[in-house]
């Protein structure tokens, strides 16, 4: 039996979520072992140890929830026909992470998490779908997207 359109998304995002959580996790004890440094409660100090805090603790807040209640899903649930277009951003270097865009017919985006390396079956699981919508990125697209969004509907 094929895994479902949103057993795939909930997985994508579910892998981002644990990443975001490892990656608090890890810079949190690095600003409170700061602290611990003899004689070094300078104001540099304290500053990066407010930063690590709060950076480690944004980082663990934004890898809660429930990944079945993301906005992409209910968008791909209830109206696929909002969604105009779906592409593939990626950032890369030092914090690479990729999302796979939904431009949506009001000329809004919401993004989806996904699993780099793994952007190619999240955006064929999304395809299935939003048969209309125009799929991959061509600056084309971004300028039609931006002008009249509804155009990238395929017949």
């Amino acid at each position: 039996m094929g895994r479902t359109v949103e057993s795939i998304v909930i997985e994508h995002i579910r892998a981002t979520k644990k990443a975001l959580r490892i990656a608090g996790i890890m810079v949190l004890p690095v600003g409170f072992a700061a602290y611990l440094i003899p004689d070094a409660h300078a104001a540099g100090i304290y500053f990066f140890i407010g930063i690590s805090v709060v950076i480690g603790a944004a980082l663990i807040v934004m890898s809660l929830g429930d990944p079945a209640k993301h906005k992409s899903l209910s968008i791909l649930r209830d109206r696929p026909n909002d969604v105009v277009w779906v592409y593939v951003h990626k950032v890369t270097g030092q914090n690479q992470n990729s999302h796979v865009m939904l431009g949506l017919a009001d000329g809004s985006k919401v993004a989806v998490p996904a699993k780099v390396g793994d952007e190619s079956e999240l955006i064929g699981a999304i395809a299935q779908v939003v048969p209309g919508a125009t799929l991959g990125f061509d600056p084309a697209h971004e300028r039609t997207f931006k002008n009249n969004p509804s155009a990238l509907l395929q017949a």
